[in-house]
């Protein structure tokens, strides 16, 4: 089963679109000031990205890592200081 849905309660939605857009989402830009958005989730849309996010100045919350479970693994925050996980497969040697 895969998720269908995340929701996130957030307190400035056009600073945490611009975060997922850096993340990878393609939220369209009028969603900035709705109440509501929706962004399809798609595979290996993000690699890479940890560095991009912290040079604009987001909290990296866990520096990234070869994780034991063959994923490239990192933590950083969002704008209301959410961790999220970033996740990309190891190349294979």
């Amino acid at each position: 089963m895969s998720p269908a849905v995340i929701e996130l309660v957030v307190s400035d939605m056009a600073a945490t679109l611009a975060f997922y857009r850096r993340v990878g989402l393609d939220v369209p830009s009028e969603s900035d000031d709705q109440p509501h958005a929706e962004a399809e989730l798609e595979p290996g849309r993000g690699r890479r990205r940890v560095g991009e996010l912290t040079s604009a100045g987001y909290e990296g919350h866990l520096a990234p890592w070869d994780a034991v479970w063959g994923m490239r693994y990192a933590v950083v925050r969002d704008p209301d200081g959410t961790p999220v996980d970033l996740f990309a497969p190891l190349p294979q040697s």
